[in-house]
């Protein structure tokens, strides 16, 4: 058996070589990011709840008549917030794989932006505005395609299915359909240039990552980062690609 042939059964024999696998600088990356997506986007949604309460109640008091007068915006935000805390909980104390991430952030986004206005009309909260989710579509998709790193690919496919999901309440819940503000070709345009720029964003994101990753690349060895410098050179944390370690 030959030397490299034994380093591979080594790392599939090791315990720690899927541990490895799984919090490797891909893994990290991809973990950190989605819960700087996760936390900043809930954010946004109870930044957007505390705007819209001050603009439209006079006092404090006043807010719970206002959930009881028009309680769709508030419960879409509410439940958009929640959702994406959650996901970024999930994305940073549940010890999932790449691909356990990848899915994360795919069901995530999905189940998020495309429940809440489901949520809304199958409640029977209110007129349902189908204008509103346009704006935080749009908004969620630039905001992941500068933030998680995906393929121009994977971003064009999510964007138009989110896109998609966002505006199916008012095609099958017509009875609960505000007036519109703007027109559906108008909604579409927005939402079909917004997800071109995203796939185009993240695209030229995800392949300057590969090629920065591609640099600090030394034969077998992935540098991480600097430990410190001497007289006789420079020492590196590095990660061999067959043991799935850090060296």
């Amino acid at each position: 058996m030959s030397f490299i042939a034994r380093l591979k059964k080594k790392a599939a024999a090791t315990p720690t070589g899927t541990g490895a696998r799984n919090s490797g600088p891909k893994s990290l990356l991809l973990r950190e990011r989605l819960v700087l997506f996760a936390w900043v986007g809930a954010g946004f949604a109870l930044l957007r709840l505390l705007i819209h309460t001050i603009t439209s109640c006079d006092c404090a008091p006043a807010v719970m008549e206002l959930f009881f007068e028009n309680p769709e915006p508030i419960f879409m935000t509410l439940v958009v917030a929640g959702g994406f805390l959650l996901m970024g909980a999930i994305a940073k104390w549940v010890p999932l794989s790449r691909r356990g991430l990848s899915w994360l952030d795919r069901v995530g986004i999905l189940g998020t932006m495309a429940g809440a206005p489901a949520l809304a009309c199958l409640l029977d909260l209110g007129e349902y505005h189908s204008t509103q989710p346009v704006f935080a579509v749009i908004l969620i998709i630039m905001w992941r395609a500068s933030i998680v790193p995906s393929h121009a690919l994977n971003t064009l496919g999510l964007s138009a299915l989110l896109a998609l999901l966002s505006q199916a309440p008012a095609f099958f819940f017509r009875h609960a359909e505000a007036e519109a503000v703007l027109p559906y070709a108008t909604r579409i345009s927005w939402l079909v240039v917004a997800i071109l720029i995203a796939a185009t964003t993240s695209g030229v994101i995800y392949r300057l990552h590969r090629r920065s990753r591609a640099a600090e690349a030394l034969g077998q060895y992935t540098l991480e980062k600097k430990l410190g410098s001497g007289g006789m050179g420079d020492v590196f944390l590095a990660r061999h690609a067959l043991m799935c370690r850090p060296v």
